[in-house]
Parts: structure tokens; C-alpha cells; sequence
């Protein structure tokens, strides 16, 4: 929803070639000014959020329709619980995927409670997980299909996102189908999360975030009447047939 994302991005990277660091940013450059004509050339476009939408209009100075993500939904109005604290994502670094396993590493002496990672892990996250496996409540599962890391959605009380920076996670959607409280280091997409139905956000305060995760897991809180309203919520909002029909009534409306 920005211009010149790329640029930005690039010029954090430090070259120890000056001619190599002028080629790249030059090459980027390029790359935002075709992004950007697709931007301000598109027929339509889609923004996942209202916060995108603002962002979007006043960067491009043109009007865009708001479509959420999308989920098939498998309605269920309860699940069985097991005492586990989720992480899902791919472990790039803007997920920080370290900070859950250095979550899991203060509650290593909870037994009563599991710590569970889903997803492809990188190198630098692989040294970390070695760190850390024999740590007898910590589990590292690799990467999943979307069928089986629902099923853990379904068996957690809590998904945990440590992401930097996030659109509209997808992990959000599945947590809320599947009666999962969201815990979020920062993602808070269009604010959802400062009503606590809907889950908590810490705004990058990781000690603040643990402390949480303590009351949680020692006073036995889950919630379950709050992830009953995230759930109806998440039905209403990201059921794909309403999404779709949305789609295609823009569609034509703008043919």
C-alpha cells in the first residue's frame, strides 16, 4: 500500500561492493516504478483491510474495494481442547520465529503445558530448535498440510504470532474458526485485536506478552464464551462464498 517499499527495503542492506549496492538499488528502483504503474493502472483493486484501504488511497490517490481473506468454513461451535500454545508461519525473518522458542524456554518447566511450531524452518531457526529439543514440552513439526495444522488449531487453546509486521495473517482466520485465542506481539489488523474477544496484542512488548501467557496457563483462562464471539465473527467475516459473490458483484460493476 506504500510506494517505494522496495527501495526502502533494500537500502537496510549493508554491500561491501559500492558498484554492487548501486546496480541493486538501481534494479529495485525499476522494480517499485513498474509496481507502482500496475498500482495506478489496475481496473480494480482489492485491499484485505480498511487500514490497507486508507494506506492504499492515499498513496495512489485512487479508489479500492475492501474483500477479507477468505476460508472454506467447517462450522463447528466447539472443540475439544488440550492444554497447547501454538506458533504457525513460515520462518522468515519479519515472522521472528526465535521468539517463540524463546517463549517455550520460559515455560520449560511447565510440563502440564505444550509448545508447538508449525512450518518450514529456516537454518538460523533449525540451530535455535536444536538448542531446545529435549526440552520435553517444546515440538517442532516441520511443515504440514492445511488440513493437518488445522487440526492443531482445533486442539490448541492458544495461537501465538510473533510476527513483526503483518497484513491480515490467515493464522488469525483459522485460530477464530477453530475457538484458538490469538496472541499477537504486534500484528492487530484494522485494530480486531484491541477488543479481547478477539484476542490480545502486546505492541512489541515481549516481557508484557509472556507475563500474559503466565496468567493464562497458571489461572486456567480459556476463554471459551470469547472464542465463541471471535468465531461467529470470523463466520460472518471470512465465509469464501460471501467473499467470492463480493468479487464478482465488483467485477461487474466495473465492466
Amino acid at each position: 500500500a506504500k510506494r517505494g517499499k522496495y527501495t526502502a527495503e533494500y537500502k537496510k542492506i549493508e554491500y561491501n561492493n559500492i558498484l554492487k549496492r548501486f546496480i541493486r538499488l538501481f534494479d529495485i528502483a525499476i522494480l517499485d516504478k513498474m509496481a507502482e504503474w500496475g498500482k495506478k493502472n489496475a481496473d480494480i483493486v482489492l485491499c484485505q483491510t480498511e487500514t490497507q484501504q486508507l494506506l492504499f488511497e492515499k498513496s495512489f490517490d485512487r479508489k479500492t474495494e475492501v474483500v477479507s481473506n477468505s476460508a472454506e468454513l467447517v462450522k463447528s461451535e466447539s472443540c475439544e481442547k488440550e492444554n497447547i500454545i501454538l506458533w504457525v508461519g513460515n520462518f522468515r525473518a519479519v515472522k521472528q520465529p526465535g521468539l517463540f522458542i524463546e517463549l517455550a524456554k520460559e515455560f520449560k518447566h511447565r510440563h502440564d503445558w505444550k509448545f508447538v511450531m508449525i512450518g518450514e524452518a529456516d537454518n538460523t531457526t533449525l540451530q535455535l530448535i536444536e538448542e531446545i529439543k529435549d526440552q520435553k514440552n517444546f515440538s517442532f513439526k516441520g511443515s504440514l498440510s492445511y488440513d493437518e495444522t488445522r487440526n492443531w488449531f482445533k486442539k490448541s487453546r492458544m495461537y501465538v504470532n510473533t510476527s513483526s509486521v503483518e497484513g491480515f495473517p490467515n493464522t488469525f482466520v483459522q485460530a477464530w474458526l477453530n475457538h484458538c485465542h490469538i496472541v499477537s506481539l504486534n500484528a492487530n489488523p484494522d485494530n480486531l485485536l484491541d477488543n479481547p474477544t478477539m484476542g490480545r496484542v502486546f505492541n512489541g512488548d515481549f516481557n508484557q506478552m509472556v507475563n500474559y501467557i503466565r496468567e493464562f496457563t497458571d489461572n486456567t483462562i480459556y476463554l471459551n464464551g470469547s472464542a465463541l464471539m471471535a468465531y461467529k465473527y470470523a463466520i460472518n467475516r471470512f465465509d469464501i462464498n460471501i467473499n467470492t459473490n463480493r468479487i464478482m458483484k465488483i467485477f461487474k460493476l466495473n465492466t
